[in-house]
């Protein structure tokens, strides 16, 4: 079959299959997302793309069976301790052996060796952290997730900063294995001089941070962050007056981030990098009018690879022989081999990563609104502006 054909019948874009008479094959899925702490108003957004993938396919006929989709939710909170809990409860109380999420690295480090020990499959939409895909944390290969490593995107954070002049930059980044990684990352690739300086998420206000900014007076800071958090810290950034450029990674890269008019005012001219998702595309543009269909507004960030992570959940189960780790291992690693989705292509490699390229996105006012405008691409090492 047609790689365009495949990726039209894994995206839901037509009735791939007929209702078959018989026993129902059961498809379990857990999902583990934000729906509170720093990443709720994101995780908000990602789970319902889930629950759109799961109706696409619950009832259909996979394999010559007809299959019965059933998807268990846990609320992981922003916070590994959650993801460990909710984790636990999803395959000790549950019975799950393949499960879509946790968001950030630092919840799926957290639960890598549980999931290794315990032959759980597990496809996280959004956690970048480079490490995630080394032997020390996945030993047996039961980490997937369907977005790009953070090995990639400091290396683009730190071409498009060097593109753009700057010498000097500080990295705020939040004190997390995500923030830390990344400011690895960006370190390692920038050609200037560099400065990392953690933030707690939780921390009453930043003016300590906010005053190392200004006694290093950069040309430019790279936020590396969540959106409750990045939102309190850039409000004191305002009201401190710094006025160096301001980059960012996908972590805010969304509209949530509009909610306090003088950060939105404050974030025009922003500039950044998050996972390119091929928006032009016939499966991207059917997924999001099927979005916006059922429930009223546009996809946001992640909700398209959290789509795609769902999608392979649930065809990997369908094809695999038996309801274990291992077999359904083995199936989602041959149903990645022709899938073309929301985001784009998801083969998995031998580490179950993906390709990933990073489109440049901007901050913009246009008529008393604000909006994320994608301005660029990063690729390979190569950056190319829109305009």
């Amino acid at each position: 079959m047609g790689l365009l054909a495949i990726a039209t019948i894994l995206c839901g874009c037509v009735d791939q299959n007929k209702e078959a008479g018989g026993a129902e094959k059961e498809v379990k899925v857990g999902v583990i997302l934000d729906q509170t702490g720093d990443l709720g108003p994101i995780g908000e957004k990602m789970l319902k793309a889930a629950e759109l993938a799961k109706d696409e396919l619950d009832g259909k006929e996979i394999d010559g069976k007809k299959i019965k989709v059933i998807l268990i939710e846990r609320d992981s909170q922003t916070q590994p301790d959650a993801a460990v809990k909710a984790f636990n409860d999803l395959v000790n109380l549950e019975g799950v052996k393949i499960i879509v999420g946790p968001m950030t690295s630092s919840e799926t480090l957290a639960i890598a060796n549980l999931a290794n020990a315990k032959k759980v499959v597990v496809i996280s939409p959004s956690a970048t952290l480079a490490k995630i895909s080394s032997k020390e944390v996945d030993p047996n290969n039961f980490i997937f997730r369907t977005v790009g490593s953070d090995a990639l995107q400091g290396r683009a954070l730190a071409d498009l900063a060097t593109n753009l002049g700057f010498k000097k930059i500080v990295i705020l980044a939040i004190n997390n294995d995500y923030g830390l990684g990344m400011a690895e990352e960006i370190e390692k690739n920038f050609k200037g001089e560099a400065k990392t300086i953690p933030y707690n998420p939780n921390a009453a206000d930043y003016k300590a941070e906010i005053q190392q900014i200004k006694e290093y007076n950069p040309d430019a800071v790279i936020l590396v962050g969540y959106v409750e958090s990045a939102t309190k810290l850039l409000k004191d950034a305002r009201i401190a007056g710094i006025k160096a450029q301001w980059l960012s990674s996908e972590g805010i890269a969304d509209k949530a981030m509009f909610k306090d008019p003088e950060v939105a005012e404050y974030m025009v001219g922003m500039i950044g990098t998050r996972p390119y998702s091929p928006k032009d595309t016939e499966t991207y543009k059917k997924f999001a009018e099927a979005y916006k269909a059922k429930f009223g507004f546009e996809p946001g960030l992640f909700c398209d690879t959290t789509y795609d992570a769902t999608k392979l959940a649930i065809l990997a189960v369908a094809k695999a022989e038996s309801y274990d780790g291992e077999a359904i291992k083995k199936a989602l690693y041959e149903v990645s081999k022709d899938y073309i989705g929301a985001s784009g292509k998801k083969t998995f490699d031998e580490n179950g990563d993906v390709p990933q390229d990073y489109e440049i996105w901007k901050v913009v006012k246009v008529d008393g609104e604000y909006d994320i405008k994608v301005v660029g691409k990063w690729s390979e090492g190569q950056i190319t502006w829109n305009e």
